[in-house]
């Protein structure tokens, strides 16, 4: 064994695999809160005193945002009937897409228009529907004591 050999053989050798293994727990937990934050993020919460003030929830199919024309699916809370079309004012034409089903807190209108029950009694918020998702249905019949 050479003087140059013996020297080596004390010390351990750091090549780029040892440099990077204590980065390896950080990129791990990095990707752990990456999915946590993206499964659990913005959960829908269902404004309980809307619901409680409307005199109808429908979940109902969006079948025309601008005029507001919609065909209910399924009736919550008040008096309706499931695949009537019935025109909303107040609907946030923005957020809501045509052919989709969303949670209408209505207010009963003139004649046949009904109006998204306002979420807040501040004038000029806007009006709240929510996406019919699971979840959303799910709280909802809690609301309503189904």
């Amino acid at each position: 064994m050479s003087q140059q050999d013996a020297q080596t053989a004390g010390r351990s050798v750091s090549g780029p695999r040892n440099r990077l293994l204590p980065l390896l727990p950080a990129g791990l937990w990095v990707a752990a809160l990456g999915t946590l934050a993206f499964v659990s993020a913005n959960p829908v919460t269902l404004n309980r005193d809307q619901i409680f003030e409307s005199r109808l929830v429908v979940s109902a199919t969006v079948d025309d945002p601008a005029s507001g024309v919609c065909t209910i699916v399924e009736v919550w809370k008040g008096p309706g009937e499931t695949d009537k079309a019935i025109t909303v004012r107040g609907l946030p034409g923005d957020h809501v897409q045509q052919g989709e089903t969303y949670i209408l807190p209505l207010l009963v209108g003139r004649g046949p228009v009904y109006e998204v029950t306002p979420a807040t009694r501040v004038p000029g918020q806007p009006r709240l529907v929510y996406r019919a998702s699971r979840a959303a249905l799910a709280q909802l019949e809690q609301i309503c004591d189904r």
